[in-house]
């Protein structure tokens, strides 16, 4: 796994587990294994990491709704839009619980969040 997908899922964990003031990039890095310097050369501040984060999750948000939509029929029926396929695969805390971007002040988290659910409709 890549020093940046380390950071992502620090972050994600600290996010899930602790909350968003405990998710510092101190604590981040220190999660993640990497120094303060290495997390700044793939996020160069807070708003950078959440955004890669954001951009993850609406990734495996795509992926799941092009499954839903390819998969027959039948089998639609059976798949759950509230347990998406990413979410039983992986197992990084947003994927099984992505509430953070919901409960975030933060603009672009609450944008994102919008943005990936209205897919889901």
């Amino acid at each position: 796994m890549s020093a940046r997908d380390r950071v992502l899922d620090s972050f994600e964990t600290i996010l899930t587990t602790e909350g968003e003031r405990a998710a510092t990039l101190d604590a981040v890095a220190a999660h993640a294994g990497v120094s303060k310097g290495g997390l700044l050369y793939h996020f160069p501040n807070r708003e950078a990491l959440a955004a890669g984060l954001l951009e993850r999750l609406r990734s495996l948000a795509d992926v799941d709704l092009a499954a839903m939509a390819a998969a027959p029929r039948a089998r639609r029926s059976t798949t759950s839009p509230r347990r998406p396929t990413s979410a039983r695969r992986s197992t990084a805390p947003s994927s099984r619980r992505p509430g953070w971007a919901w409960r975030s002040t933060r603009t672009p988290a609450r944008r994102s969040a919008t943005s990936s659910s209205d897919g889901w409709r």
